[in-house]
């Protein structure tokens, strides 16, 4: 048990020191799956920031929705480079 302990708080430093890249197709795919979700809030909550890019405006909104959720207190900014991201400002 102590090596599992010693082992996952050298992650979890390293995790918290790291950012997160993910594309908005392969949000989709995780939004749409309970486990992937869970699985993906607590990645997401051990990182100091998350960076989706190739996302649509929805995949924007559906990202900074689902952090607000899980982590209340974390920052969040989505930013469009276009006018079809006007409906997600």
């Amino acid at each position: 048990m102590r090596s599992f302990s010693i082992k996952y708080k050298k992650s979890a430093k390293i995790l918290s020191e790291s950012a997160i890249l993910i594309s908005g197709s392969s949000l989709t795919v995780i939004f749409e799956d309970e486990t992937l979700s869970e699985r993906m809030s607590h990645l997401f909550k051990g990182s100091s920031s998350v960076v989706v890019f190739r996302s649509s405006p929805d995949e924007k909104a559906q990202t900074v929705k689902f952090i607000m959720k899980h982590e209340p207190e974390a920052f969040t900014l989505a930013i469009g480079d276009g006018a079809n991201d006007v409906n997600m400002i």
